[in-house]
């Protein structure tokens, strides 16, 4: 038997990142260059329709399939205005992004002990800017407003996840010497994939500052690359033993986080697109002001200008990679 199935939602959410505040605080409009909030920002609006269907495949196994649409709208930008004295900058619900895709889902209730959900989902994200900082490169460098359409910061092709779980019950498993040893023994097994999200490209030069090591000069489209794919698998084994009054059960666990310890690069520098190598080193003047020993101090130690997956920069090293490896043992208490 199949169910057709839909569903639409409209969610209205205050202004975010920092760009609302009451007017008196452009009292503090007092240099060149300077960005200050808008006290009159309006919501920004989400609108999301969905429709599948979903059939039953057997007594125990279902597959569902879903297509989804969704708008949000007045998103947040930056806007440079130069027309007065002094030259600012603040933010209007001027941008727009649509998200479109379809999503399949498999169920498997436990069979033979076994259980599986699979599900893959096909997206496409798209619109004149992700977040209020998305164009601020662009935007901040003069009078120009990108209003094209591009890729959005979190456009990402291709998700996809398996879970598998294998689990023995009370008075199950083979017996060894009179016992089982293996009951209420368990084994669970995550998988999950996932094609890169966007950036944009930065063309490098000698530039450098410990906040960015290149400048804002925009190398091809906004959000015209991409990141690896990640990967990873996660395993947990478990066993319980009853404490023999309630029911109170003590779980001794093993979990391993990303078992084949896959290295996942989250981010890259903008200028070469690798998370080892910033590129500054390799133009004539990065070479030229690192003779210098206050320059190589300050870029050894704050060599900065990554892109993480949230589309922001930042220089901490910790978001170029995924975590590696992780074993962890431990015991729960059920009671």
């Amino acid at each position: 038997m199949g169910r057709r199935v839909g569903a639409g939602s409209r969610l209205s959410q205050r202004p975010t990142e920092q760009a609302f505040a009451p007017i008196s605080f452009y009292e503090e409009l007092d240099g060149q260059q300077s960005r200050v909030p808008n006290p009159r920002l309006e919501p920004e609006k989400t609108t999301q329709y969905e429709l599948g269907f979903r059939q039953r495949l057997g007594e125990r196994a279902a597959i569902s399939l879903s297509g989804f649409y969704r708008t949000q709208e007045n998103k947040i930008s930056n806007r440079s205005l130069t027309g007065g004295f002094p030259a600012y900058g603040t933010y209007l619900n001027a941008d727009f992004t649509t998200t479109q895709g379809a999503e399949v889902n498999f169920d498997l209730r436990r069979f033979r002990n076994l259980a599986i959900n699979a599900n893959y989902t096909l997206s496409y994200a798209q619109g004149t800017g992700s977040d209020a900082g998305a164009t601020a490169n662009i935007v901040w460098r003069g009078d120009y407003f990108p209003q094209f359409i591009s890729p959005a910061n979190f456009d990402q092709r291709h998700t996809a996840n398996i879970t598998l779980d294998y689990r023995l019950g009370a008075g199950e498993g083979p017996m060894v010497g009179g016992v089982r040893p293996l009951e209420n023994f368990g084994v669970n097994v995550v998988g999950q994939f996932g094609s890169g999200q966007r950036y944009t490209r930065l063309a490098p030069n000698g530039g450098f500052a410990v906040f960015d090591s290149f400048t804002e000069n925009v190398d091809g489209t906004i959000n015209g690359a991409t990141l690896p794919a990640t990967s990873r698998i996660d395993l947990r084994v478990d066993r319980a033993f009853n404490l023999g009054f309630s029911d109170s059960q003590l779980r001794a666990y093993l979990s391993v986080i990303n078992l084949l310890d896959t290295e996942n690069i989250l981010a890259v520098y903008r200028g070469t697109g690798l998370p080892n190598e910033d590129g500054y080193a390799s133009t004539t003047a990065g070479q030229s002001q690192l003779n210098t020993p206050g320059r190589l101090f300050n870029y050894q130690a704050y060599a900065g200008g990554p892109i993480n997956v949230g589309g922001n920069q930042s220089s901490g090293a910790g978001l170029f990679y995924g975590a590696p490896r992780q074993v962890r043992l431990g015991v729960l208490l059920d009671f």
